[in-house]
Order: structure tokens, then C-alpha cells, then sequence
């Protein structure tokens, strides 16, 4: 008997035929063939997820920068607030009557309140779920969130009374602000 010949794939006997080699090496070929078309779309795969996690965060950025217009809009109920309270100089918690006594005599002013406190609310529930960016929106927000929560926190608690769970959010956001700094922003991308 002959020596066989060992291919990757398929052992051939010595005396074995050009057609039973030519199958052989398409055989090998063909799996060389798989094997880098496996590695190649593991490689795309990779890519494709830095590329969706850099998609996020930009979006994360350009959501935060949209708020800035919304808080804009928001200039007639800021200015109505502050002229009734004047709480961006104010440091003291506003109280219950106050805020009764100024309500009855500026019917618009508890809705001002309200959407203030839920634009806030809406700030912390974003970056909560990772759709704004703490940093940009601490940057623009911080003083304005965390006084309006300390100037309106004896109202906030009244209305957590009957309703659980009302601006929860934003407590939690400022409690979080005021035990940590600013958090590092992880690098996107190469530059």
C-alpha cells in the first residue's frame, strides 16, 4: 500500500485521482472562503455597534441642545414666576400661602409653576433614560433646576402628599447634582 496524502479536509490514499485532488482543494478553498467571510462580518458587526453607540450619543447632545429652545418658549411663565416671587434672587423656600396668596390674585401664575416644574421633571426623566446629556443639560440647567426645586420644594412636597410620585424625578435629579460633580464624558469616536 502507498503513503496517503493529507489534505485539511478530506484524506486522500497516494494513488488518488486529479479529480479527487482538484475536490479536495475546492473543498479547502471553500472553507478558507467561510471562515474569512465569518471573521469579516464579526469585524462589520463591530464597527456597526461604535458607530450606533457614536449615533447615541450625538443625538443624546443635539436632544439636550433642543431644550434650550423649549425653555425659550417658556420666557412669559419664567418672568411671570420670578416677578411674583422673585425666586432666581430669592434663596429661601417659598411658602404654601404665598404661593395660595399669588395664585388667587394671577390665575395664569400655577400653571407657570407647573410647567416649570414639569420642564424640569422632564430634564431629569431624560437624562435618567440616557435621551440628554447630564453634562450639557447641567451646564445650561443646573441653577435654574436646583433653585426652582429649592424655592418651590414646600409646594412640591404639598402636591407629593395626595399625588405620590409628582416630581420625583427632579428630587432625585438635584439630590444627585448636589452629592457628585459633573460626570466625565466618555470619548466618541476617533480624533
Amino acid at each position: 500500500m502507498g503513503t496517503n496524502v493529507i489534505t485539511n479536509v478530506v484524506v486522500l490514499p497516494s494513488g488518488a485521482s486529479n479529480l479527487q485532488m482538484a475536490q479536495a482543494w475546492v473543498q479547502i478553498i471553500g472553507l478558507s472562503i467561510t471562515i474569512i467571510a465569518v471573521l469579516y462580518a464579526g469585524w462589520q458587526l463591530k464597527l456597526a455597534k461604535r458607530q450606533f453607540r457614536d449615533l447615541h450619543d450625538w443625538n443624546r447632545r443635539k436632544a439636550s441642545h433642543d431644550t434650550f429652545e423649549l425653555f425659550a418658549k417658556m420666557a412669559d411663565s419664567n418672568r411671570l414666576i420670578n416677578t411674583a416671587f422673585n425666586y432666581l434672587d430669592n434663596h429661601d423656600p417659598i411658602s404654601i400661602e404665598s404661593i395660595e396668596i399669588q395664585c388667587k390674585a394671577d390665575s395664569g401664575l400655577k400653571s407657570a409653576i407647573h410647567r416649570l416644574l414639569n420642564f424640569n421633571e422632564g430634564l431629569a426623566l431624560g437624562i435618567k433614560q440616557k435621551v440628554l446629556d447630564e453634562e450639557i443639560i447641567r451646564g445650561a440647567f443646573e441653577f435654574v433646576v436646583t433653585q426652582s426645586y429649592h424655592q418651590f420644594y414646600l409646594y412640591i412636597m404639598s402636591r407629593q402628599k395626595p399625588s405620590p410620585g409628582v416630581w420625583d424625578e427632579l428630587e432625585y435629579l438635584v439630590k444627585s447634582w448636589k452629592k457628585s460633580g459633573i460626570p466625565e464624558r466618555q470619548a466618541t469616536g476617533k480624533t
